[in-house]
């Protein structure tokens, strides 16, 4: 009886911690949040119903943890469905997962504990921001505005990706320009100088506060329209 307990001991410790039969990378955490979710076991339309869910009786409430790990050459979008444990995780902290070939997904948390989630979705990590380069014809204009559009895909609560748009006045034309942030932003302030520079080949580059180089579209551009003259003597 106590040789039964202790294999039914160790089968328990074997589903919950990490097992070696996975080709394991390190990513990073660069988002994480928990969120309530009800689900019958009925339920076979909602895209998080990833088996685990059907361990809740019913209609009864769960939790469902969300993750986005940065990996080579890809950013996954993760969700898991909390039973006994919550993945314990760090933003900006590593991670360690694998992708094994028949599609399924697993994590190891800080605890070692290894977590079967689902994919929501997958996009190219984006390369690296670039500093500034001296080979460019840096300018220094002013941010009149910028603003955010985020995307959301089909499911989830936190965007995917958002557009910045940004308008530079320089010294003869106002631009306005587009930037598709996927993982860093344009550090920009309103109303600060900020350096562009336009290659001749028409590819239009903003410097940032943290100096970084980001290459920008531009969605158009006109003349800077001419202050009116003081009058020289006043009536």
């Amino acid at each position: 009886m106590k040789a039964l307990k202790l294999v039914g001991v160790l089968l328990i410790a074997g589903s919950l911690f990490a097992g070696k039969g996975h080709d394991w990378k390190t990513g990073k955490v660069t988002w994480a949040g928990l969120f309530p979710y009800t689900a019958s076991s009925s339920d076979t339309s909602n895209p998080f119903s990833n088996g685990a869910i059907f361990l809740m009786a019913g209609s009864r409430p769960g939790i469902l943890q969300r993750l986005q790990i940065e990996g080579n050459p890809y950013v996954f979008y993760v969700s898991y469905v909390v039973n006994w444990h919550t993945p314990k995780v760090a933003v900006d902290g590593p991670i360690q997962f694998a992708l094994d070939p028949d599609g399924k997904f697993y994590i190891r948390d800080e605890d070692n504990r290894e977590y079967k989630v689902t994919v929501l979705s997958k996009v190219i990590s984006p390369p690296p921001v670039a500093f500034a380069s001296n080979d460019l014809d840096w300018k220094t204009g002013r941010l009149n505005w910028t603003g955010y559009i985020p995307r959301y895909p089909s499911g989830m609560r936190r965007p995917q990706e958002a557009t910045q748009w940004l308008q530079i006045e320089g010294n003869t034309y106002v631009y306005n320009l587009t930037y598709t942030a996927t993982r860093n932003i344009v550090k920009v302030t309103v109303n600060r100088p900020v350096k562009y520079a336009l290659e001749p080949s028409g590819e239009f580059h903003v410097l940032d506060e943290d100096n970084r180089d980001f290459k920008v579209e531009m969605a158009s551009k006109a003349p800077l329209p001419s202050k009116p003259k003081r009058p020289s003597t006043l009536p």
